[in-house]
């Protein structure tokens, strides 16, 4: 598993201490097993007939922002926008890269 994460460009990048628990993101899946992509779970868009489950974009803002600040972790870092959207006419983050942007 260590080695699947070290070659994981977002895995890495957003939490590079092996300390970080994959089950903050990966919540509904088993922790020996192969976790499914975000949006096999978190439609895009939105499905109001499953209002519990937030779609894409709210999941990502959730898991990561909910964390961070249940943490504690301060600002800016708890909601630095920038760590994860680019400006336009920019070079791709990491995330546009692992999903092939």
């Amino acid at each position: 598993l260590k080695k699947k994460i070290n070659n994981n460009k977002m895995a890495t990048y957003f939490h590079p201490v092996e300390a970080t628990l994959c089950q903050g993101c990966h919540h509904n899946s088993p922790a020996a097993g192969k976790p499914a992509k975000c949006g096999s779970c978190h439609g895009k868009p939105f499905n109001e007939k499953h209002l519990f489950m937030p779609g894409l974009k709210g999941a990502y803002h959730l898991q990561c922002m909910g964390c961070h600040n249940e943490m504690g972790i301060e600002k800016p870092a708890n909601v630095d926008c920038k760590g994860c959207h680019i400006e336009k006419n920019s070079k791709p983050s990491v995330e546009a890269k692992v999903q092939g942007r």
